[in-house]
């Protein structure tokens, strides 16, 4: 059975009592949502099951086999992709730090106090489901921080939008389970940006492992930095990026509710926690689609036929002939003139020996 038939057997649907027709952001108690950079304007208005159907059918078109093959190829040889699969992944200090706390305490306005206090009791099968979408941005920020090596770029902002579903596309309430958010992630990594290779997504995978594994204190901290991310610093920032809604819709409310889980400590949000890092740890990575054993395949082949083919008979052919040119050029060598030389030859005859009759002696009867 599935997270969300589950949840719904049991009645401890998270998002119990709102309407998902046109509803945005944590646990959809949001209407409207402004305008912003990264936005695909065709997921509003949709329902939830129709934005996942709408993005996944624009990932369909925009996937590029051509590209995916060669950062196949280039795996071993390319610099970005050989750095961003060595890169090792930490998961963060053991206690936030002062700007992470004063930040914490600047979000908290009454009305985002109040929606997550609203919160508080909630069952393993709820967190387990407000988990999922935390899920997708955390697996976008892993992407990010092993692509950059943890030192943030021009483009980090871009792709972290672009690679969570649930930035990009606002779909977040079709997760079913995390097995689920993880293939829908992975298969972004693989359409939008510059390196596009399925063991970096396996990678990213166990870096979201090892930060959920590390507790709830961890993933607020990740959540933290996203935060930090969109709202950018000044040299990254343009007037047309106007990213301040996401903190708004998602990331501020998450990062209330892990700081109250956190403080309370409470076996829910642990066994929620555990739920999802045992079914991330039993995911195979075989349903991201667009048929990637066939493209590495082809890839693999075409780069064997491409090398030069040199059979046993033309390598002993072309030994031959350097032997031949070899015994010509010795034989062209003009011979030597000079008696000096004739006398040093080894060649040469040796002197004859005279016999001088006088002093011979002969033995005679």
């Amino acid at each position: 059975m599935s997270a969300g038939a589950e949840d719904r057997e049991k009645g401890s649907d998270i998002n119990e009592g709102v309407n998902s027709k046109c509803s945005y952001g944590f646990r959809g108690v949001f209407r409207t949502v402004p305008t912003y950079f990264g936005l695909q304007k065709a997921a509003l208005g949709l329902s939830p099951q129709e934005r996942r159907t709408k993005r996944e059918e624009d990932e369909d078109l925009r996937f590029d086999p051509e590209h995916y093959a060669a950062d196949f190829m280039l795996q071993e040889e390319d610099e970005n992709i050989c750095n961003a699969l060595q890169f090792r992944y930490g998961t963060g200090p053991e206690t936030l730090s002062e700007a992470h706390n004063a930040l914490l305490q600047a979000m908290k306005t009454d009305d985002s106090v109040a929606r997550v206090h609203r919160l508080i009791g909630l069952t393993e099968y709820q967190c387990y489901h407000l988990l999922l979408p935390l899920l997708d941005i955390l697996c976008a920020n892993a992407y990010d921080r092993r692509v950059t090596c943890g030192e943030r770029s021009v483009e980090s902002r871009w792709t972290l939008i672009t690679v969570s579903a649930t930035f990009s596309w606002l779909d977040d309430h079709a997760f079913q389970s995390a097995s689920d958010v993880l293939n829908s992630t992975l298969r972004r990594t693989l359409v939008f940006p510059l390196v596009r290779n399925r063991k970096l997504a396996a990678k990213v995978a166990q870096d979201t492992i090892s930060v959920l594994r590390a507790g709830t204190l961890s993933v607020l901290e990740q959540m933290l930095q996203v935060h930090a991310l969109l709202e950018g610093p000044d040299e990254y920032t343009t007037p047309s990026e106007n990213v301040h809604p996401l903190n708004m819709l998602y990331v501020q409310p998450y990062c209330l509710w892990l700081a109250q889980e956190h403080r309370d400590n409470r076996p829910e949000m642990r066994r929620g926690l555990d739920r999802v890092v045992r079914e991330l740890e039993e995911t195979e990575l075989d349903q991201l689609g667009f048929d990637l054993d066939r493209i590495e395949r082809s890839a693999s082949e075409s780069e064997r036929r491409e090398l030069p083919q040199v059979s046993l008979d033309d390598t002993v052919l072309d030994l031959m002939q350097q032997h031949l040119k070899i015994c010509t050029d010795e034989q062209q060598q003009p011979t030597a003139t000079t008696s000096s030389t004739e006398e040093s030859s080894p060649c040469s005859s040796p002197p004859s020996l005279s016999v001088d009759s006088e002093t011979s002696c002969v033995g005679t009867k």
